[in-house]
Parts: structure tokens; C-alpha cells; sequence
């Protein structure tokens, strides 16, 4: 019988009983190396596109499939949330944009240069370039409104924070389409706002299902509280930077 490579147990199959490893001769080939790559990346790849689809077709009903123990084959909250968020960084990066330059573009402000607008600029570039950081406030905020408006559905803050990750992860992905859309003119910039007012709206009412009629209202003035606190969360941490760093 074949000896494990990994932890020296003896198996008969194509795979170690004991640690999982594949059986192997202890070299490489260029097939193996591509092999390799191939299976790694559909592993990634496959639970990706599968939760990306559902999270577009059914968010709520999803989210509550995956809460009461339907897992598989999805990426979990956490590292789905990275993923997108790492993703729209990327892109960002890579495209050059930058958010407060395409504000002042977009409102015609780039003469603009007293005291009070530099101080904007600075605590703007200071959020965007720790935008990854930000959007933890955007999901525990959600998480939080949506557990306050829909304690009905008896749904605890835990279970409304994996629900706030999908969601957040989403709306990751429709900045950076928006993002992209800049580029033709900078005011298409901010339908990132009518992105999420409308799907974190969908994903609340599809989630905790109540009475259409009183759901969506408080869906729309959850959505709006939690980016509201949001913002101003993430503007006293910005001020907080600029009177403590960069204005001393």
C-alpha cells in the first residue's frame, strides 16, 4: 500500500484516509503544476459564481437558506465580503480613480481650493484610501438596523450580520460598476446610491418577509439610517485623522 508524503499513513485510494492529500511520487510534472492550478482555481471559482448568482436572484431567500443550514457549494459571508471588497480596491487602483477628484469634476468644484475644501479633500482621501476598512462600519450598521426594524422575524444580530455581509459585498461590486460608469461621465458615479438604496430595500423585504404594505417603508428608512450612520461614522473617524495627524 502507498505511504502518505504528508503524514506517513498507509491508504489504498487515490487519497490519504487520514490528512486528504493526493496521492503522488514526491516530483512534479508541468501536467501536475497545471492540474493544479486548474482544480484550485474552479474550487474558488465555482462557489463563487454559484453565490454571486443567487445573491442576484434571490438575496433574502438565500441569506435565510444559508442561516438555517443550507451551505454548500457557497463562499461563506466573511470571506466572500474580502473577496469583493479586495476586488473593488483592485480596480480602483488599477484605473486610477480617484473619488474626491471625480466629485469636484462632477459639481465643477476643482477652483476650489479654500481652507474649509481642503479640509474636505483630506478627510475624503483619507476614508477613500482605507475604503476596505469603511465598508466593516457599512455591515455592522446594516446588520444592526436591519435586526431593529425586523425584530419580528426573530432573526438575531448574528444571523443579520451574515445577512449585512452578502449584502455589503454586493453593493462592493455595484460601486465598482459604478466606479466604472465615471469614467463616461463623473456624475454616474453616485447611481451607486440608487444601486443600494434598491437592492439593500429587495434583499431586507426578501429577507424577513413582512406585510409588503408596512415592509418596504421600513426596509427604505432601514436602508437609509444604516448608510446615514454609516457616512457619519466614517466622517468623525476622518475628522478625528485630520485634526489629530495630518492638521498637527
Amino acid at each position: 500500500m502507498p505511504v502518505c508524503k504528508n503524514c506517513s499513513s498507509t491508504f489504498d485510494s487515490p487519497y490519504c484516509g487520514h490528512c486528504g492529500q493526493r496521492d503522488n511520487n514526491g516530483r512534479f510534472t508541468f501536467k501536475e503544476v497545471v492540474g493544479d492550478f486548474v482544480s484550485q482555481v474552479l474550487s474558488l471559482e465555482l462557489p463563487l459564481l454559484h453565490t454571486i448568482r443567487e445573491l442576484v436572484r434571490r438575496p433574502g431567500g438565500f441569506c435565510r437558506d444559508y442561516i438555517q443550514g443550507k451551505r454548500r457549494p457557497f463562499v461563506p459571508p466573511i470571506p466572500f465580503f474580502i473577496l469583493l471588497a479586495g476586488f473593488h480596491v483592485l480596480v480602483r487602483v488599477l484605473s486610477g480613480f480617484d473619488p474626491i477628484a471625480n466629485q469636484r469634476r462632477a459639481f465643477h468644484q476643482e477652483n476650489n481650493n479654500d481652507r474649509p475644501a481642503q479640509m474636505g479633500y483630506s478627510i475624503g482621501h483619507f476614508i477613500s484610501d482605507n475604503l476596505s476598512n469603511f465598508f466593516f462600519l457599512l455591515v455592522f450598521s446594516l446588520a444592526f438596523y436591519s435586526w431593529l426594524f425586523f425584530r419580528k422575524s426573530r432573526f438575531n444580530y448574528a444571523e443579520n450580520t451574515v445577512l449585512a455581509f452578502y449584502t455589503v459585498a454586493v453593493y462592493t461590486l455595484l460601486a465598482t460598476v459604478s466606479m466604472l460608469l465615471s469614467f463616461a461621465h463623473p456624475k454616474l458615479y453616485f447611481t451607486i446610491y440608487l444601486f443600494a438604496l434598491g437592492y439593500f430595500t429587495w434583499v431586507l423585504v426578501d429577507f424577513h418577509r413582512p406585510k409588503l404594505a408596512a415592509g418596504i417603508p421600513k426596509a427604505v428608512i432601514a436602508t437609509v439610517v444604516s448608510y446615514v450612520t454609516y457616512i457619519l461614522s466614517a466622517i468623525v473617524i476622518g475628522t478625528a485623522y485630520y485634526i489629530l495627524i495630518v492638521k498637527k
